[in-house]
């Protein structure tokens, strides 16, 4: 190696202490009050948010920074918190996942939930939508753009309150038995 490179290379830093902890409290802006009370805060790369209970591998800085660096194990205890887990970046703003292809497979349920906006954008391929049964509820609009609508159903019942208007360049209404209007005035033409 050139000697005027090695003159110039910063000290190599102290080696960080590792030590094994039990996370005692929840502290906010993703900290925590370990059992033998210290505290530490959670590593960018630990993903996964420590609970009370929780076996953590921490890490002491030369500074005395203390980061939970991995969580070892869920404490049995904790019954059904046990069950649960919540995946975060501490300080982030926003979690980006960016694969060719991801699945997100529950046995259960699945739920995606916004306090604002959700998008879901197919926008060169398909969008499907598969259930026993599936329910909408809006509060404001409902805004359907496209170029072809099929739909096929053994009934289809619909109900509107005020207005009802229906209009197409040719409109056709066919039935196999009956066809019935009914209404106080019927206007043709």
């Amino acid at each position: 190696m050139n000697d005027e490179l090695l003159r110039h290379r910063p000290a190599a830093p102290l080696a960080p202490h590792l030590q094994e902890a039990a996370v005692a409290v929840e502290l906010d802006g993703g900290r925590v009050l370990l059992d033998d009370g210290r505290i530490a805060s959670t590593a960018l790369t630990c993903l996964l948010e420590p609970r009370v209970g929780d076996a953590v591998l921490v890490v002491e800085r030369a500074d005395t920074s203390r980061y939970i660096v991995h969580i070892l194990a869920r404490n049995a205890e904790a019954g059904a918190a046990q069950t649960e887990a919540t995946l975060s970046v501490p300080g982030a703003k926003k979690l980006t996942i960016a694969q060719a292809s991801i699945d997100i497979v529950a046995t259960e349920r699945a739920a995606l939930r916004s306090m604002k906006d959700a998008d879901i954008v197919a926008a060169t391929g398909r969008l499907s939508v598969t259930a026993n049964d599936l329910f909408r509820s809006v509060a404001q609009s409902v805004v359907d753009a496209f170029k072809d609508y099929v739909g096929h159903g053994e009934h289809y019942l619909l109900d509107v309150d005020q207005l009802l208007r229906q209009h197409g360049k040719q409109v056709m209404v066919t039935a196999e038995k009956d066809v019935k209007v009914d209404a106080d005035r019927i206007s043709m033409g």
